[in-house]
């Protein structure tokens, strides 16, 4: 797959939830249940829409995950 721009921003935003999700889970301090829903919210409601908007929502997740690693090598999404 291509690497336009609405992918490529589709990309960066999956990257943002992916680490604000193990962030809250690799985290000492437990942020409350309204911060922490808060921040995967917002996470997830900016990825969704990127990635709609990329027409990514309906790619299979090995083709995604050799998306995301263009832009950043070392993460593994499939089979986490």
């Amino acid at each position: 797959m291509t690497m336009d721009e609405a992918t490529r921003a589709a990309v960066h935003a999956f990257y943002r939830l992916y680490k604000t999700t193990q962030s809250l889970l690799n985290t000492e301090h437990q942020p409350t249940h309204t911060e922490a829903t808060r921040s995967l919210y917002e996470a997830a409601r900016e990825a969704n829409a990127k990635m709609q908007a990329a027409g990514l929502l309906q790619v299979n997740e090995s083709d995604f995950e050799a998306l995301v690693r263009q832009v950043y090598p070392d993460v593994r999404i499939c089979g986490a």
